[in-house]
């Protein structure tokens, strides 16, 4: 759906054993006890840090509302002033030279120290430099060798372009100018300075200096006083020169010059030269688990697929070393997932195309390994046409949200039943132990529906995808490539649907439910009925798109405006087992009615109420019901995963922590009553669970194909992990099984995150029953989470201590 990726803080973090643990200042709590904030509060944005170099309880912390500044190590903060005025606006940047004395970018002026024994107190001491209403954003490096070498990079307001780097050697009381504002050939920040902009000086040469943008990095000697393009986003990380795109951070090694780490939206990036004109990179990402995922898509064998901000879409196939690493598929800012389990070969993936203006869906059908577009003339005519020709051009005529809204739906339960048939002289039982074989051309009558046995019959797909302007569908996302593209049908007609945001589907294929940005939903009914085909209705022998009419007595769809849920929806969720059963979820700020909850979505009224009483107000972007259990809601956030019982809400903080989650949805694993969960999360990458299902059913969920012999995913080393009492006064007992010898680690969190008791560390255990006490009188009265981990595979349990 469509939301946005720009998040509100939650303070500083501050770390006293070298790293290890982080534990939130209170004094710095945009709102205390709560998640969630509005943007106003002092502490919801803060742009920069900066330690004294010298005293380790001074501090600052430039923020969006005010350059702060503590004395007694983040226990209470004050605001720095200029010239004797509170600093409450913009501060984009500061930092500390070697002799104590502060270096400031507020509100687009450069501020400095006046003295260093009170750096709060500043001023401005040059007039050399751009006015401040020119400023969009500035960065400031300052040289460690030289403190007189300092150096200012800025955007321009407006354009966003470069506006100029400027070079200091007294201090600060003076400026010049080394590069100018943005032309064709040398503007690093390209149009996206209010974003990726940085900035460094070489710790063992003030006169070398390193800056960063959206496509390429450049240095700048005084030797020379020429600029050198040292990386570019091209050619792949194979290639000595290339840097992902998107910049925004440079950290030296504290020892040794030559060994700079660049930070940009693909990760981290190193150099051991840095001061050779044109160092040689390195992406060393491996095991570095920030992928921020806009949507993921489960596959039959427990493949995975998943769009990515900034970083493609990745397919987890198990081709790679390992079956954590994905292979990466399809380019650019990646969308909304799905895999084929009729035909797991087929996968769809998307994208943002910047050029055309609108998201370009891709279909592959070999498992990844090529890519075209899935639209034909009808959903994608124009392509810049005037004359209204059909040009396509990969993109949606009626557009679509960055992030766009599609939704797969296929019959796997008809499939399952008839799969045999397709194998060659394939004959099927039917009904089962009935002792009649049918094969294809054969009429059966399954689920009400009498129908030939067709390849196009066994193989029943919908394929639904959102634009600006209502509601597409084809139901031949299972066809052949060869053939041409999918036939798509405009379902919603020419009904005032917008913007859609959010899709789902009933488990039997017949209506469709649409969120939209205006915060309506719509349901698109009759699908199951309808014939899809156009009709020349104006006899010049070519169809046309306007020629498939939805309220025609051959197509008969229903599009409804069924309720309105006041702002952006951005998920659907329809009960598997009780299309009346529906929620949706919206996604702003400090909105206390962010989930709703239908009990008769199919009625002719139907009603949707706010089931939000005990879920923070936060931003909701997905919804999922559990197959298993109706009564069971997911909710993915900006703080991580909630669970609804049906009266509360619980954060499952155990593993997933307060990562912003966007999709939750749960997927098949070869049989239609096996299901999977998958969460994408926004930092911290993608999860699977299925300890959720019961384990009598005997569902298979072995990654990969069942011949690979691949491990298990679900928590089978780990056979039970029971607490009693619970709730818990003085004592509570915790009991598992392993199956089989395992290093084990066995700890109690709060619902934060935190560790709070560390039971068992690291000690191997045999096989068999295991039982560990948890002395709970000195835990406060709460909610708590006890974590099993062993061999990689974790399992917790909810702890309630009540005294």
């Amino acid at each position: 759906g469509s939301f946005t990726h720009m998040f509100t803080g939650t303070g500083v973090y501050k770390s006293t054993d070298g790293g290890v643990s982080f534990n939130l200042l209170p004094s710095t709590d945009p709102v205390p006890g709560q998640l969630g904030t509005n943007p106003g509060p002092d502490w919801s944005y803060v742009n920069r840090l900066a330690a004294h170099p010298t005293d380790a309880n001074y501090l600052f912390s430039a923020n969006e509302d005010g350059l702060f500044f503590t004395t007694d190590g983040g226990n209470t903060w004050n605001k720095a002033n200029d010239d004797g005025f509170d600093l409450i606006g913009k501060a984009d940047d500061v930092t500390f030279d070697a002799n104590g004395i502060a270096h400031v970018i507020y509100q687009g002026k450069y501020l400095r120290s006046i003295d260093a024994t009170n750096p709060q107190n500043l001023t401005e001491p040059s007039m050399d430099l751009p006015s401040s209403g020119s400023v969009l954003r500035g960065v400031i490096a300052v040289a460690p060798s030289d403190p007189n070498k300092i150096y200012i990079y800025y955007s321009r307001s407006g354009s966003s372009e470069m506006l100029g780097v400027y070079r200091s050697t007294d201090g600060g009381d003076t400026f010049t100018q080394i590069a100018g504002e943005g032309s064709d050939l040398f503007n690093p920040p390209g149009s996206q300075g209010n974003y990726n902009l940085c900035i460094a000086v070489n710790p063992a040469n003030p006169d070398l200096i390193y800056i960063g943008g959206q496509l390429d990095a450049w240095s700048w000697r005084s030797t020379t006083g020429a600029w050198d393009q040292i990386a570019i986003s091209f050619g792949g990380e194979l290639f000595s020169r290339y840097v992902h795109a998107d910049h925004h951070w440079f950290a030296f090694h504290p020892t040794n010059p030559d060994i700079l780490y660049f930070g940009t939206d693909g990760g981290i990036t190193r150099t051991n030269n840095a001061r050779a004109q044109f160092p040689d990179w390195v992406t060393i990402n491996k095991g570095y688990s920030t992928f921020q995922a806009h949507g993921i898509a489960g596959g039959l064998n427990g493949e995975s697929f998943s769009g990515s901000q900034d970083n493609g879409s990745y397919y987890m196939d198990f081709s790679g070393n390992s079956n954590s690493e994905g292979r990466d598929v399809l380019g650019g800012d990646g969308g909304e997932t799905e895999i084929s389990k009729i035909k797991p070969q087929f996968i769809t993936g998307s994208f943002f195309d910047f050029g055309n203006g609108g998201g370009s869906l891709q279909r592959s059908v070999n498992g990844g390994n090529s890519f075209a577009t899935m639209f034909d003339c009808n959903i994608d005519r124009l392509g810049g046409d005037a004359e209204g020709d059909c040009k396509p051009n990969g993109v949606a005529d009626n557009g679509a949200a960055f992030v766009e809204s599609d939704y797969l739906w296929e019959d796997f339960e008809r499939f399952e039943t008839f799969r045999d048939i397709l194998q060659p002289d394939g004959m099927v039982e039917y009904p089962a132990g009935s002792g009649t074989m049918v094969g294809l051309g054969d009429v059966v009558t399954y689920d009400g529906e009498t129908f030939e046995l067709t390849e196009e019959n066994i193989e029943l797909s919908r394929f639904f995808y959102g634009t600006q302007n209502g509601i597409w569908m084809t139901p031949e996302f299972l066809k052949n490539s060869t053939d041409g593209p999918p036939t798509w049908f405009k379902i919603s007609g020419n009904r005032p649907v917008g913007n859609v945001t959010a899709v789902h589907v009933s488990e039997d294929g017949d209506v469709c439910f649409v969120g939209t940005g205006g915060g309506a939903i719509w349901r698109i009914s009759n699908l199951n009925q309808a014939e899809y085909a156009y009709t020349d209705y104006d006899g010049d022998d070519e169809l046309e798109p306007n020629e498939w009419n939805i309220d025609s007595p051959n197509v008969n769809i229903i599009a409804e405006n069924i309720a309105s849920i006041g702002s952006n929806v951005t998920g659907i969720s329809v009960d598997p087992n009780n299309p009346n059963h529906v929620v949706a979820s919206s996604s702003g700020f400090g909105d206390p009615t962010n989930v709703f909850e239908s009990n008769n979505a199919m009625s002719a009224s139907p009603s949707f109420t706010s089931i939000s009483s005990s879920l923070p107000n936060i931003p909701v972007f997905d919804v999922m019901i559990d197959f298993y259990d109706g009564n069971n809601i997911l909710a993915a956030t900006e703080f991580g995963v909630w669970s609804y019982d049906g009266s509360t809400w619980e954060q499952e903080t155990g593993i997933l922590g307060n990562v912003p989650t966007f999709e939750v949805r749960q997927e098949i694993m070869r049989e239609s009553g096996c299901r999977a969960i998958y969460i994408g999360t926004h930092g911290r990458g993608n999860f699977r669970a299925v300890n959720n299902v019961d384990v009598s059913l005997g569902c298979d969920f072995r990654l990969g194909g069942s011949s690979t012999g691949n491990d298990p995913i679900q928590e089978d080393l780990i056979a039970k992990l029971d607490l009693m009492p619970n709730p818990a006064n003085r004592m509570a007992q915790v009991s598992y099984r392993l199956k089989r010898s395992s290093s084990v680690n066995l700890a109690v969190y709060d619902l934060t995150g935190r560790v709070i008791r560390n039971l068992v560390s690291g000690a191997q255990q045999p096989a068999g029953a295991h039982e560990v006490q948890i002395n709970t009188q000195n835990l406060p009265s709460g909610r708590y989470l006890v974590v099993l981990e062993a061999e990689g595979v974790r399992k917790s349990a909810k702890l309630v201590v009540a005294h």
